[in-house]
């Protein structure tokens, strides 16, 4: 191989090298950025969180993923999490 077309090969390599690496830096950025959208987001409204939770439990109960009293179970303890009750209901 002639000298010249060696150097050209080499800078070759290192170009597709640091190409691949500012792809992978851009990766972890968009992924850094994701995250953080997600951590600061505002927290959608207990009822609303509740009101999907529900929604996704009946979807579950309807693809046989879950009983309906596994279903129940959950959605009572998620209540008791997000409204901070014992019986699940709200206090005003």
């Amino acid at each position: 191989m002639s000298a010249e077309r060696k150097k050209y090969s080499v800078a070759g390599a290192a170009g597709k090298a640091a190409a691949t690496l500012m792809g992978a830096s851009a990766a972890v950025a968009t992924a850094a950025v994701v995250a953080a959208s997600v951590a600061f987001a505002p927290q959608a409204a207990p009822q609303a969180r509740l009101s999907g939770i529900h929604e996704d439990l009946q979807r579950a109960v309807q693809l046989k993923q879950l009983t309906p009293e596994q279903a129940a179970r959950f959605e009572e303890r998620m209540n008791r999490t997000i409204l901070g009750t014992e019986d699940g209901s709200e206090q005003a």
